[in-house]
């Protein structure tokens, strides 16, 4: 957690790029919440005898507008697949917007850190570089660099958006079932525990490798 508050007071300097990864990464959200509404009822439909566009004997999104419309089922029906098309398509560009723009903020946050280190380095005194090995300088200006300009691209945007996704998929799995919710609750954080402890790992193993690479730079 620590790691990712730090990540994150890097990119504030891009203040206007991370508010709309956050704007488009909600949009994102919304379209999957839709598209869960859409698909849920015609699962239902295929397997149930019964089903209706309803959730947990709730009146369900689908259902919601066929009331607003005033349509009746076998005629609004119809138009499902091309709701469909239309939820896939947003949900594919504003994940293209949100990414896109993590990226962009990861290279600025790259360029600054090595304009930055470079400055630093620069104007250290000839006795810094005689115990300072000329691998470990290359390593932390290159390597260390790239690790965080791919945390920041990558992890972060995946982060920021599956949040909103999980925000939106929770918001509909109580308005489906709030039991089953609560029971979730329980299950989620014993699946947790060991992803922490395999991150733990991955850590020691990723401090290894950038040893590694200072060696190599040595050469």
């Amino acid at each position: 957690m620590k790691e990712i508050f730090q990540l994150f007071k890097l990119t504030l300097g891009e203040k206007k790029r991370l508010s709309l990864a956050f704007l488009f990464s909600s949009f994102v959200a919304f379209f999957t919440y839709v598209f869960v509404n859409l698909v849920q009822p015609i699962i239902d439909k295929m397997f149930l005898k019964h089903a209706a566009l309803t959730s947990g004997g709730k009146e369900g999104l689908i259902g919601f507008v066929f009331k607003k419309v005033r349509a009746a089922e076998e005629q609004f029906i119809w138009l499902i697949p091309l709701l469909l098309v239309i939820v896939i398509f947003g949900k594919g560009l504003f994940t293209f917007l949100s990414s896109f723009l993590m990226k962009s903020i990861g290279y600025k946050v790259g360029k600054k850190l090595r304009d930055d280190l470079f400055g630093h380095i620069i104007y250290q005194s000839s006795d810094y570089f005689d115990y300072k090995s000329t691998g470990d300088l290359m390593s932390r200006l290159t390597s260390d660099v790239d690790r965080i300009q791919v945390a920041v691209a990558g992890s972060m945007g995946d982060l920021i958006r599956e949040m909103f996704i999980l925000l939106a998929l929770l918001v509909y799995i109580f308005i489906t079932d709030w039991r089953l919710a609560l029971i979730s609750f329980v299950i989620v954080p014993v699946a947790v525990i060991p992803l922490a402890l395999f991150s733990r790992q991955l850590k020691k193993k990723g401090l290894l490798s950038q040893e590694k690479m200072a060696q190599i730079y040595n050469l």
